[in-house]
């Protein structure tokens, strides 16, 4: 994406715009950014880019929670940048379901003191690895350094002051 538009180019460009060709698609045809696009409206005397019409709260909900649609699809299928769609969707106050109300609560005990790694919890519990690395990182899990082997079972667990206590035995 660091291709230079000729000067030649612009008019062709700020026609497709005109004419309602996605921002979005017209930077990927030539290989450039959105704002490289933008740029050039720009400089054209400040022309704005097609204005996308906002799709109704209705039909985000329906993209993002009932067809489950990652943001970046919803803006791929409506030929806006993801971050719009991200603003949209706040301003719609729209929230997916968060996965840690539906991960094990022994999670954190099975990484940190049973030596699982998020992979191999990720397919025990039929989760993503991605689902998994978010809960732990958020409830403040340890990371591992590099060269940690885990166990490739997961140990049975008792309260950590009960395992300290058997440890000084």
């Amino acid at each position: 994406m660091n291709r230079k538009i000729d000067r030649s180019e612009h008019c062709s460009i700020r026609s497709r715009i005109e004419k309602g060709v996605p921002v979005m698609q017209i930077a990927k045809e030539y290989g450039v950014s959105y704002q490289a696009i933008m740029y050039i409206l720009k400089k054209a005397g400040g022309k704005k880019a097609r204005e996308t019409k906002k799709p109704s709260d209705d039909d985000l909900y329906t993209m993002y929670i009932l067809d489950d649609m990652t943001q970046t699809e919803i803006a791929q299928k409506l030929g806006v940048v993801p971050s719009t769609v991200h603003r949209w969707i706040n301003q719609a106050e729209l929230e997916k379901e968060s996965t840690s109300a539906q991960m094990p609560e022994n999670l954190i005990e099975e990484y940190e003191y049973g030596g699982c790694s998020a992979h191999y919890l990720a397919d025990h519990y039929g989760f993503t690895y991605d689902q998994v690395r978010y809960w732990l990182d958020k409830h403040g899990a340890k990371k591992r350094t590099k060269g940690y082997q885990p166990r490739k079972k997961p140990a049975t667990f008792a309260r950590k002051g009960q395992r300290e206590r058997e440890a000084n035995r």
